[in-house]
């Protein structure tokens, strides 16, 4: 086995083991997991190389994918890496050099009851319109929570159910419900596209992942969709209800600027 691939397994080993929620590998940096919220160097490895680093990298990543890195210099993407543990891995350059991040995901979609979130949550699960915002900051739960209320919803009603996400992140199998994950930049050009696919189907749930800097162009179109028979689940990166409600005016302020 390569060099590379031995430090790397043991690496995602070790974040396992350790039961960190992150791994970061900067070139020139001792690996670095995040546990608990703290950041703990791993003092027994040795700093990372820029071609060792290249070389891991460049083990899990499809050609598009590589292409994609370049043309951006980041990427975002989800990978089951060691056989069996699920990652989202943000890649991007720092000082012209390759840094990566881990972000230990689940394997399996996990229920309300696992996540114990209020009886209310499975409520807005079962509405037949309407907007629900899941928001919170980075790391916080909101895919997990929106997974969770998808598989609800999945497990108990038969619905159509879409979600629009970059990278998909959700794992979800459709059962009494008909379940299809659509890959922003692959399965549709943009999220733009996306939504005004659902305009023109007959979705019963719309889950839309954290629009970021779309958030303004999409916003209308996802409360359009919210006001017919469809219930959106919008994912939202807000520290508070107040944030929430400030993201949305905004967005509705700078809409009138641009038509001004």
């Amino acid at each position: 086995m390569e060099v590379y691939n031995i430090l790397f397994n043991r690496l995602l080993a070790e974040t396992a083991k350790q039961q960190a929620s992150e791994l970061h590998l900067s070139v020139g940096s001792i690996p670095v997991i995040r546990k608990d919220g703290r950041l703990l160097k791993l003092a027994e490895e040795k700093l990372i190389e820029q071609e060792l680093l290249a070389q891991v990298v460049n083990s899990f990543l499809e050609e598009e994918e590589k292409k994609i890195l370049e043309d951006r210099r980041e990427l975002t993407t989800v990978k089951t890496l060691g056989g069996h543990w699920r990652f989202k891995i943000n890649i991007y350059y720092q000082k012209n050099l390759l840094a990566v991040s881990f972000r230990l995901i689940a394997g399996e979609t996990r229920s309300l009851d696992a996540i114990a979130v209020p009886k209310a949550v499975a409520d807005f699960s079962s509405l037949n319109s309407g907007l629900v915002v899941v928001a919170g900051p980075y790391g916080s739960g909101k895919t997990t929570t929106i997974g969770a209320m998808l598989e609800y919803a999945n497990q108990r009603q038969r619905k159509r159910i879409l979600t629009l996400e970059n990278p998909i992140e959700m794992f979800l199998i459709s059962k009494e419900s008909v379940i299809e994950q659509r890959l922003i930049g692959r399965d549709v050009k943009s999220l733009l596209d996306g939504l005004r696919y659902c305009q023109q189907e007959d979705i019963d749930i719309l889950a839309v992942a954290d629009a970021k800097e779309q958030f303004t162009d999409a916003l209308p179109l996802v409360l359009e969709i919210a006001s017919t028979n469809c219930l959106v689940l919008l994912e939202m990166s807000a520290d508070t209800a107040t944030r929430v409600i400030e993201k949305i005016l905004n967005c509705y302020a700078s809409a009138k600027i641009d038509s001004a």
